[in-house]
């Protein structure tokens, strides 16, 4: 997260794979949500769809993050 949140480009791929992964938590979201790139929106995207049950405090963070990449696409 602290590479994530200074937007360092090391931490872009570590966070695709993460999203890509068998267990996504809270944190990967907030990082994928700091460094902001948009190879992160569908795989935030197909997290949503995807038929894995996920708490709300999740799917709540969730929510907010894909949020953020649709503002962002907008601006």
């Amino acid at each position: 997260m602290g590479l994530a949140d200074r937007k360092d480009p090391r931490a872009v791929e570590p966070v695709r794979a993460a999203l890509r992964g068998e267990v996504v938590t809270v944190y990967v979201l907030e990082s994928a949500a700091s460094l902001g790139d948009p190879s992160f929106y569908p795989l935030l995207l197909a997290l949503r769809d995807s038929a894995a049950p996920a708490d709300n405090d999740f799917q709540h963070v969730l929510d907010d993050v894909i949020a953020q990449f649709e503002q962002s696409a907008q601006a």
